[in-house]
């Protein structure tokens, strides 16, 4: 309240800034973040399909090596040149980006475990 008379708050910037109205500058900086904002959670709610991937269970991992689609994991890891071993039980076939991967973790001689993903076919 200023010299005795209530000011509506939707003309003052805050409760903190009595005195400071709210300009058509501010109006059209909120626009614009709400806007960015809603572009970006609308983006990230459409791609995420584009970045989700399949992994198989272990029986479709079986027929995809029997039939030879893909290589067995430790071909896999040989033939990527990668020097350690595997420490996962949780080793997964999935289709990312159209081929089949590998992902698995790796522990080197250093003991240091890390994520790999490896080429199947």
């Amino acid at each position: 309240m200023l010299s005795g008379r209530a000011v509506p708050l939707a003309t003052r910037s805050s409760h903190i800034h009595p005195t400071a109205r709210i300009t058509p500058t501010m109006n059209t900086f909120v626009r614009i973040v709400l806007a960015g904002g809603l572009a970006l959670g609308l983006g990230l709610s459409l791609s995420a399909p584009v970045l989700a991937q399949e992994c198989l269970s272990r029986n479709e991992i079986q027929q995809k090596i029997d039939s030879g689609e893909v290589r067995q994991l430790a071909e896999a890891l040989q033939a990527a040149g990668e020097n350690g071993r595997i420490i996962s039980q949780q080793a997964q076939l999935c289709l990312v980006g159209g081929q089949w991967e590998w992902q698995v973790n790796v522990m080197d001689s250093n003991g240091e475990s890390r994520p790999v993903s490896l080429p199947a076919t």
